[in-house]
């Protein structure tokens, strides 16, 4: 052994072991990294506790970085001075199943390198996220997860109750909220929060799951496009992926949702008959619009785009509070954005115009039974700069640096129900 140089020390968590006699070597996690451990007799003080260690106990060192004989970089151990024994009968074998990984986090990351690379690489991209949205101004708040009415359209809502039978709803959207931080005079908000959504379990969706909600005054969807841009870049970045960051260096395809339309249905009318004729299977006449344009979204648009793409100027129907497209009025300005074959955000310049607002909100609740936010409307009466916004599913945004675990949303999740 040679050129050892810089000390470490630390608890660390036993992976592997390989006993030679008056030499052993054992692979940890220390510090949040794989390292090499190698004792010797007659150099390492405690040497006997190293007979004592098995895989998945919990150990002390202290030693110094440097290389084998055959170049392979090493922690020298100078000294072993705690074993703590795991106790608990999971060790690595025993919670290789999906399941068994979630209900015993601790053990999947504390044992397994895929697990742990991947929440160190969860924690640095909120940190690269926060840091963008800071560097293009954005404050960050937090609005609250309790609220007495529903806020998010046909969404199905979690209810829950306090000890005086009151019922509240938990929130699936912070947007409301947020435009009233831009009517009171903030000009650039967002938040990291969990949103709530009462529904199936699959390995795209989740009932609870992370989402970044922004909205900046005097903005378009443009320059919204621009910051999903740094944002994803920023994100590969600091994943270190070399793949990811390649993909995401160049900019960003664009696509006409109209032009999609036309090469999917062979129409050019963007209507519901159009589908329920093209695909009677999965469309039917009684689908609300939002539905329908939703539906289409997720079963043609999604699965086609593996490069980060953006798809433009949605039917408006999609969205009861975003801008008309100027070109056509069927259209929002505005889209979504698809990688990896994931929707992994929604964004818009904003229609902040009260008696616009208030027809498509009376819409909704005429041909949807979606009840009418009368307090936002009163928001609106007091008035809202220009601005723009998106969505971003934090979730979805991080599967494509899951590596080799499974492509499941639930694996971005620390505790997913199960």
């Amino acid at each position: 052994m040679k050129n050892h140089t810089t000390t470490e020390r630390g608890y660390c968590r036993v992976l592997r072991m390989r006993d030679m006699g008056k030499i052993v070597f054992i692979d940890v996690i220390l510090h949040k990294s794989k390292e090499q451990l190698v004792f010797k007799n007659d150099v390492s003080n405690g040497f006997e506790k190293v007979k004592m260690v098995s895989i998945g106990d919990l150990i002390y060192v202290e030693g110094t970085h440097g290389q084998t004989k055959t170049g392979e970089r090493s922690v020298f151990v100078s000294c072993i001075s705690e074993v703590k024994k795991n106790t608990s009968g999971l060790g690595y074998e025993q919670i290789r199943s999906q399941r068994d990984r979630f209900l015993n986090r601790h053990v999947d990351i504390g044992l397994h390198e895929e697990s742990l690379s991947f929440w160190k690489t969860h924690s640095q991209i909120l940190y690269s996220l926060r840091k963008i949205l800071h560097n293009n101004g954005f404050m960050e708040f937090n609005s609250g997860i309790l609220q007495k009415t529903k806020d998010a359209g046909l969404a199905s809502s979690f209810i829950t109750e306090r000890k005086n039978r009151n019922k509240y709803f938990l929130s699936m959207t912070s947007e409301l909220k947020l435009k009233r931080l831009i009517a009171g005079g903030f000009e650039h908000v967002y938040e990291i929060g969990e949103s709530f959504r009462n529904e199936g379990v699959n390995k795209d969706h989740l009932p609870e799951f992370t989402l970044l909600e922004a909205y900046a005054a005097e903005w378009s969807s443009e320059q919204v496009m621009e910051l999903i841009e740094q944002i994803m870049r920023e994100a590969s970045l600091s994943s270190n992926s070399e793949e990811l960051s390649s993909i995401y260096a160049d900019p960003f395809n664009k696509i006409e949702f109209a032009k999609f339309w036309k090469d999917t249905t062979n129409e050019n009318e963007i209507s519901l008959r159009v589908l329920c004729e093209k695909f009677p299977e999965v469309f039917n006449p009684r689908m609300p619009e939002f539905t329908w344009i939703y539906k289409f979204i997720c079963k043609y648009i999604v699965p086609t785009f593996e490069m980060p793409t953006f798809v433009v100027h949605i039917p408006i129907g999609f969205s009861p509070f975003a801008k008309i497209y100027s070109r056509d009025n069927r259209l929002m300005e505005g889209g979504i954005f698809v990688s990896n074959k994931l929707h992994i955000a929604t964004f818009s310049t904003d229609n902040n115009d009260y008696e616009d607002i208030k027809k498509s909100l009376e819409h909704q609740n005429v041909h949807c039974g979606v009840p009418i936010n009368y307090q936002f409307l009163d928001v609106l009466k007091f008035g809202i700069p220009p601005s723009a916004g998106l969505g971003l599913g934090i979730n979805r945004m991080l599967m494509p640096f899951l590596g080799p675990l499974p492509r499941d949303v639930r694996e971005t999740c620390l505790y997913p129900i199960v």
